[in-house]
């Protein structure tokens, strides 16, 4: 993620955030294209390649702070995916607690 500088490569009238909905980018600099699942649980829990990590089904906008505070959530689901990967069973539970 680009420090408050929008990754979108085609700007449109506005690119709302896909969780909050508020800010839209018009080059505002606010909206950040995110990996809906981030690339190193794409590649390390689910061995995808990187065309399938980013693929635009894998693409979505999400404003600065959505996105800055989803990606403090990718260690501990990073955590978790090899975890399960491992064989540990993991429950819904533990993915609540890090949201």
């Amino acid at each position: 993620m680009r420090e408050k500088e929008c990754q979108a490569p085609i700007h449109s009238s506005d690119c709302p955030c896909q969780k909050c909905h508020r800010e839209s980018c018009g080059n505002c600099h606010l909206t950040n294209i995110d990996h809906f699942t981030p690339r190193s649980i794409a590649k390390k829990v689910l061995g995808w390649k990187p065309k399938q990590i980013n693929s635009p089904e894998n693409l979505q906008y999400l404003s600065y702070q959505c996105h800055r505070d989803k990606d403090a959530t990718t260690p501990d689901r990073l955590r978790l995916g090899l975890a399960q990967k491992r064989g540990r069973f993991v429950g819904l539970d533990d993915y609540l607690d890090i949201l």
